[in-house]
């Protein structure tokens, strides 16, 4: 028996998503006029004008463009070494009993809890950030690829045996559509944690440019406003970032007839 899908107006679920953003909004507004809260919350107004003051010099979009180079950087060089390792691990018990048990007691210390020896072996410069952020993304996708490679029947794979089919075939037949949506769930995980730990690396390593050092330098120089708009503009690119990857994915998995897609 096939499902029924009720689809909702685009409008409606867009007005969905925006009561509790003028919430907040209306009470940024309310404790910004505060007396007592007043410290801690910059009027609207005073956010604007600031945007348009670190936009109009260059700072933030320099920054953003800095920290999104170096989140990407890294995902490029985590996402294939997970995609290898987890893939070599899921199909090699061998290799599962040799490695596995070392990863996985690695993978269980908090990576911006590295950064203080990250600092102490490679300085505050790129190349301690570029690791922190490596790992980041090796977790999740030699994980997910783990479970991936580790889910095929195999029976399936017998069968191919049997039936002697080519090796492209069965990478194309069997294996890729088996480990596609554990590749898509590992990057879906990823990409937000490599964005959270470029960020959180450059809170906690200030040296170059970034969005996490332009924070710094705010709070340094008691720029509020200035340390609001890198938040909201983090936030921001965030949520881009998430949106982003759901539209892809939506392509790539649209033969998957599980409502994934219209969610």
């Amino acid at each position: 028996m096939s499902r029924v899908r009720v689809s909702t107006p685009r409008w409606s679920r867009t007005l969905c998503g925006t009561w509790l953003p003028l919430l907040g909004f209306a009470g940024w507004e309310v404790l910004s006029r505060s007396k007592t809260y007043s410290y801690g919350f910059v009027p609207p107004w005073a956010l604007a004008r600031s945007l348009l003051e670190v936009v109009e010099s260059g700072a933030l979009p320099s920054s953003l463009l800095a920290t999104m180079n170096r989140m990407l950087l890294a995902l490029g060089l985590g996402a294939p070494a997970g995609v290898l390792l987890g893939t070599a691990l899921g199909a090699s018990r061998l290799l599962d009993r040799a490695i596995g048990p070392f990863f996985h007691a690695v993978r269980q210390v908090p990576y911006l809890g590295l950064a203080p020896l990250m600092g102490l072996w490679f300085g505050t410069g790129d190349v301690a950030k570029l690791v922190l952020v490596f790992l980041t993304v090796l977790y999740p996708v030699v994980l997910n690829l783990y479970q991936g490679v580790r889910s095929i029947d195999p029976r399936y794979i017998e069968v191919a045996r049997v039936l002697k089919l080519p090796k492209r075939e069965v990478l194309v037949r069997l294996i890729f559509p088996a480990v596609g949506p554990h590749f898509y769930s590992a990057l879906s995980q990823a990409i937000p944690f490599a964005w959270i730990a470029t960020v959180g690396s450059e809170l906690l390593l200030p040296s170059g440019r970034g969005i996490g050092t332009m924070m710094q330098s705010a709070e340094a120089g008691g720029r509020l406003d200035v340390l609001l708009v890198c938040t909201l503009s983090v936030a921001a690119a965030s949520l881009a970032l998430d949106r982003l990857l759901v539209r892809v994915g939506r392509r790539l998995m649209r033969w998957r007839d599980d409502g994934w897609s219209h969610a």
